[in-house]
């Protein structure tokens, strides 16, 4: 008996020593928005509040630029880190024109550090069965790069506002 608590102590001890503690960022580092081109932020913002006065949408701002509007608040307390994996339906549509550039109908998922910095701002503000509409600048989606379809027609033009529906459905 003695023999097996020589040896599970230590297994025990390296065991509880090699867990770590689960990491929950929601606040951006600052180093991921060096590479941001402020003159062309300032130009996307301008752009954003123009519209949304235009549209007479009332939006929340979020400090950096990006403006979003809660359409619903979900049933939790619980808010998404930055690692979480997030369940999402959406539709992203070009601000300047209203075309519907991706939608899906299903939720997806993908780790919230993984998608445009937009998303990342806003989505740890959000609960559980929120929706959202968010007004993303382009400096904050995908800047001066041009996106383009399977067939290399261009579906996301450089520098364009982007608008995104998004239905938060869960996050693990």
């Amino acid at each position: 008996m003695r023999c097996w608590a020589t040896l599970l102590v230590p297994c025990l001890i390296v065991l509880g020593c090699s867990r770590s503690e689960e990491v929950c960022t929601t606040t951006i580092p600052a180093k991921r928005f060096d590479a941001i081109d402020l003159q062309q932020l300032e130009q996307d913002v301008t752009a954003i509040d123009l519209y949304l006065a235009q549209q007479q949408i009332v939006t929340q701002p979020e400090a950096h630029g990006v403006r979003y509007r809660v359409t619903r608040v979900g049933d939790s307390e619980a808010t998404p880190c930055l690692e979480s994996e997030v369940y999402f339906t959406y539709r992203g549509r070009l601000m300047e024109t209203g075309v519907t550039f991706d939608s899906a109908a299903s939720p997806i998922h993908y780790r919230l550090e993984n998608l445009i910095l937009g998303w990342q701002l806003v989505l740890p503000r959000l609960t559980k069965g929120s929706d959202v509409t968010v007004f993303v600048p382009s400096e904050f989606a995908y800047g001066a790069t041009v996106i383009r379809d399977n067939q290399g027609k261009v579906i996301i033009p450089s520098h364009a506002n982007l608008i995104f529906e998004i239905s938060l459905k869960d996050f693990r």
